[in-house]
C-alpha cells in the first residue's frame, strides 16, 4: 500500500511543467520563500547571539563573561546541545504526524527560547534558554527540509533544496548587523540542537512534517526569548541549549516537508535553495550584531530573534502538509487533495481515471506496525547501515569546520587584523555564502549530489587552509574569508539536498534529523575548543588544520569512496530493507505489506 500510494504522488508531482527561472515554477518559489523565512531566521539567531557577546554592550559585558572562557564556550555550545534533542524527536513526530504540523511547532519552540534568552538575568538562565532555542532548531530544518522535497518535481528537486538552504545566509548578514564573548555560550545553542534534532526528526515521522515544524518553532521562541532576561552565565546557557534544542528539530522537518512536494527534476535544486536561506540569516546576524546593538540593548535584540517565529501562524494557514508522507500513512484524500491543488497552480487538470494509489487503510502497512525501536533500527539495516554510516560522518565533520570557523571568524585573526572593527567586512565575507548556494542549485542538478558536494568539500579545504596562512591584510582576508563562505555553505546546500535521498518517505524525517542531532557533537566541539585555542595562544596555521584542514578532506574521502549518488533515483526503492520489512510482516500477520 504504502509504496504504490507514494509512488502515485511522486508520478503526478514530476509530470508537472518545469517553467521558469532555474526550472523552478512560481509555485515552488513561493513554497521555497515561506519555508526559507524559518531558514533566515535560525541562522540570524545562531550567528548574532555569538556575534552580541562580542559585541562592546552585549552579554559578554553585561554578564562579565569573556569571549576565551570556559562559560563562554558553554553557552556557545548550549543551542547545539538542545538542538541534538529536537531533531530526534521531532524527525520522529514529523514521520507520525506529518511535517506541516511539526515545522509549525518546531518554529514556535525555537521562538520561545530565543525570546527568553532576552530576558535571562544571569549564566544558568540564559544557558537553559539557548538549549531550548536550540531544542526548536533541531526539529524545524530537518522538517522543513522534508516537507519541500516532497512537493516538488524530482528534476528540481536538489535545486529547490539547495536554494532552500541558501536562505541561512541571509540570516547570518543580518546577525552581523545586529551585534557587533563566548565559547561556552557559543555552543550552548548547537548542544541543544544535538538533542532536538534526534528527538524531533523522529516525531516528524510519526505525526507528520507540518505540525513538528510548529512546535520546534515553538521551542526555538521559547529559549530565543529567555536567553533576553538572563541576568548570569548560568541561565544563559540553560536558555540557548533550550533554543537550540528547538533548531535542531526545526531544521530536518523542514528539509522534509519541502523535498516531499517537489518534482524529482529539481528535488535537489530546490533543497539547496532552500537551505540558501541560512546565508540570509547570517546577514541579518551581522547587522543586528555589529549596528542595531548600538542603540539598544543586546536583550531586545534577543525579542526581535524571537518574534519571527510567529511565522507558524503563516504555516498553518498557506503551507500544505506533505503529499508523500499523508499518502504513505494512508490519508490519500488528503494527499490528493494538495497534488490536485499543485497541478492546478501549474495548469494541469488531472485525470482521474488514470490513478494508481492503493487506498487501503494504514494499518496494512508493515511501516505503521513497527515499534519506534524498530523504526530506528531500519536505519541501520540493509542498504541504508553505508549510507546512514557516511552521512552522519560528514555532517559531523562539516559541522564541526563550519562552526568552528564561522562562528569564531571575527576573532580568528583579530591579533594581525581586526575583522570585528568593521560591520561591512563581517556582512562581505558572510555575503558570500548565496552566491556558493546558487551556484551548488545549478551544479547539483548537472553532476549530481554526490560529485556535487565532493567538490564543494574540496573548495571548503583548500579555502581554509588559504585563510590561515595569507599574510593578514584587509583583502587577502576578505577573498579568503569570502571563497571560505561560498564553498562551505555550497557543501551545505549539496549535503541538505543529498542526505533526505538516502531513506523513503516512512523513514525520511528520522533520517534527515539524527545526522543533524549527531553532527552536534561536531558543533559543539567545534564553538567550544576554539576560544580555548586562541586562549592558549595557538597559531593560526595551526588552528585552521584542526578546524577545517583535517576534518574536510577526511569527510571528503569517505565520500567519495562509499557515498551513494541519489540523483533521479527511487527514493521509495530499497529491495534489501523491503525484504527485511516482508520477514517482518509474516511475524504481524500482513500478507502484503509493500504492495
Amino acid at each position: 500500500m504504502t509504496a504504490s500510494n507514494v509512488h502515485e504522488i511522486t508520478r503526478r508531482l514530476d509530470a508537472l511543467p518545469t517553467p521558469g527561472l532555474l526550472s523552478i515554477s512560481g509555485h515552488y518559489w513561493g513554497l521555497l520563500a515561506k519555508t526559507g523565512f524559518g531558514w533566515a531566521m535560525d541562522s540570524m539567531d545562531t550567528f548574532v547571539f555569538i556575534y552580541l557577546g562580542l559585541a562592546p554592550g552585549g552579554w559578554g559585558t553585561d554578564l562579565g563573561i569573556s569571549p576565551t572562557s570556559q562559560e563562554a564556550g558553554l553557552l556557545g555550545s548550549a543551542a547545539f546541545a538542545g538542538s541534538l534533542f529536537g531533531s530526534f524527536l521531532f524527525g520522529q513526530l514529523a514521520d507520525l504526524y506529518g511535517r506541516k504540523p511539526m515545522f509549525m511547532v518546531t518554529l514556535l519552540v525555537f521562538m520561545a527560547g530565543t525570546l527568553l534568552c532576552g530576558v535571562s538575568d544571569g549564566f544558568a538562565t540564559l544557558l537553559v534558554f539557548r538549549f531550548l532555542a536550540g531544542f526548536g532548531l533541531g526539529g524545524e530544518l530537518p522538517v522543513a527540509s522534508a516537507l519541500v522535497q516532497e512537493m516538488v518535481p524530482t528534476s528540481v528537486r536538489g535545486r529547490i533544496i539547495v536554494i532552500l538552504e541558501s536562505f541561512w545566509a541571509v540570516g547570518c548578514m543580518i546577525a552581523v548587523l545586529l551585534s557587533q564573548e563566548a565559547g561556552l555560550l557559543g555552543s550552548a545553542a548547537f548542544a541543544g540542537s544535538l538533542f532536538g534534532s534526534f528527538l524531533f526528526g523522529q516525531l516528524a515521522d510519526l505525526y507528520g512534517r507540518k505540525p513538528m515544524f510548529m512546535v520546534t518553532l515553538l521551542v526555538f521562541m521559547a529559549g530565543t526569548l529567555l536567553c533576553g532576561v538572563s541576568d548570569g552565565f548560568a541561565t544563559l546557557l540553560v536558555f540557548r541549549f533550550l533554543a537550540g534544542f528547538g533548531l535542531g528539530g526545526e531544521l530536518p522537518v523542514a528539509s522534509a516537508l519541502v523535498q516531499e512536494m517537489v518534482p524529482t527534476s529539481v528535488r535537489g535544486r530546490i533543497i539547496v535553495i532552500l537551505e540558501s536561506f541560512w546565508a540570509v540569516g547570517c546577514m541579518i546576524a551581522v547587522l543586528l550584531s555589529f549596528e542595531l546593538v548600538k542603540y539598544v540593548s543586546w536583550r531586545v535584540i534577543f525579542y526581535i530573534s524571537s518574534i519571527p517565529a510567529l511565522y507558524a501562524i503563516v504555516i498553518r494557514l498557506y503551507v500544505p502538509e506533505s503529499p508523500k508522507w499523508l499518502a504513505s500513512v494512508g490519508r490519500m484524500d488528503e494527499a490528493e487533495a494538495i497534488v490536485g491543488r499543485i497541478e492546478a497552480a501549474h495548469g494541469v487538470v488531472a485525470n482521474k481515471d488514470d490513478t494508481k494509489a492503493d487506498v487501503a487503510a494504514p494499518e496494512l502497512s508493515i511501516w505503521t506496525n513497527l515499534t519506534q525501536w524498530e523504526r530506528v533500527g531500519m536505519l541501520f539495516q540493509g542498504e541504508f547501515l553505508s549510507r546512514t554510516i557516511v552521512l552522519w560522518t560528514v555532517w559531523t565533520g562539516i559541522s564541526f569546520s563550519y562552526f568552528s570557523i564561522f562562528i569564531w571568524l571575527p576573532l580568528l585573526r583579530a591579533s594581525e587584523y581586526n575583522i570585528n572593527q568593521s560591520t561591512w567586512e563581517m556582512l562581505f565575507i558572510v555575503f558570500w555564502q548565496l552566491p556558493g548556494y546558487f551556484s551548488a542549485a545549478y551544479v547539483v542538478e548537472v553532476f549530481g549530489r554526490k560529485l556535487t558536494l565532493f567538490m564543494y568539500l574540496i573548495g571548503s579545504f583548500a579555502s581554509a587552509l588559504a585563510f590561515g596562512y595569507v599574510e593578514a591584510s584587509q583583502w587577502n582576508l576578505l577573498i579568503t574569508g569570502s571563497l571560505m563562505s561560498w564553498f562551505m555553505l555550497g557543501a551545505w546546500g549539496s549535503l541538505y539536498a543529498f542526505t533526505p535521498e538516502n531513506y523513503p518517505t516512512n523513514i525520511r524525517a528520522m533520517g534527515c534529523a539524527y545526522p543533524g542531532g549527531v553532527s552536534r557533537v561536531g558543533a559543539i566541539a567545534g564553538s567550544y575548543i576554539v576560544p580555548i585555542m586562541l586562549g592558549a595562544g595557538w597559531g593560526i596555521k595551526t588552528i585552521m588544520w584542526v578546524a577545517g584542514g583535517v576534518p574536510l578532506i577526511f569527510i571528503a574521502l569517505v565520500l567519495l569512496a562509499f557515498g551513494y549518488e541519489t540523483r533521479g533515483q527511487d527514493l521509495e526503492s530499497c529491495p534489501r530493507v523491503e525484504a527485511i520489512l516482508k520477514e517482518k510482516a509474516t511475524h504481524y500477520g500482513i500478507a502484503t505489506p509493500l504492495q
